[in-house]
């Protein structure tokens, strides 16, 4: 539990806090976080994720407008 305060009674989290489930913690990461939220190393990770996805069909769009400039360029030759 470490020397964090708990989230719902805002006291220095004790067993207490785990056993009223002020804090519940994290299957993944073992992190402590309120229990309708999520633990700070997965909404990263879930961040990271969705900035990759974004990035990536950035790229893909890219690709395909440049695609259709040189077949456009080509067909007017």
């Amino acid at each position: 539990m470490g020397g964090h305060h708990c989230g719902g009674c805002r006291k220095a989290m004790t067993t207490r806090c785990v056993a009223k489930a002020h804090m519940v913690q994290c299957p993944v990461h073992g992190d402590w976080h309120l229990p309708r939220g999520r633990c700070a190393a997965c909404h990263d990770a879930d961040e990271r994720v969705e900035k990759q996805r974004k990035l990536d069909a950035r790229q893909a769009r890219k690709q395909k407008q440049d695609l259709e400039q040189k077949l456009k360029h080509h067909k007017r030759k």
